[in-house]
């Protein structure tokens, strides 16, 4: 698992969220995908680790550093990740 940090979340439509996370150490190696592969991702809420949920990548594997999902709001898992702030851990 590589850890990374919030970098931002936006909704790009009411029901879709587009989360973006930058690498926590920058020394780290990033994360090598392929267009179309996904993710799984934990993060915590309310003190305590989620579990983890897979989720597209929405971002360019050419790009570097950073990672996104657009991810439709649904359930309370995904419900749970409007919540997270700039700088909140997340574990890919």
């Amino acid at each position: 698992m590589s850890r990374y940090t919030v970098r931002s979340t936006e909704h790009l439509t009411p029901s879709i969220l587009k989360l973006t996370l930058a690498l926590e150490n920058p020394n780290q190696k990033p994360l090598a995908f392929l267009p179309g592969q996904y993710a799984s991702i934990s993060f915590k809420h309310k003190g305590r680790p989620s579990s983890y949920r897979c989720f597209s990548i929405a971002s360019s594997p050419t790009e570097q550093g950073h990672i996104e999902f657009g991810i439709r709001v649904m359930g309370k898992f995904t419900h749970a990740l409007e919540n997270i702030l700039p700088g909140d851990e997340v574990q890919v």
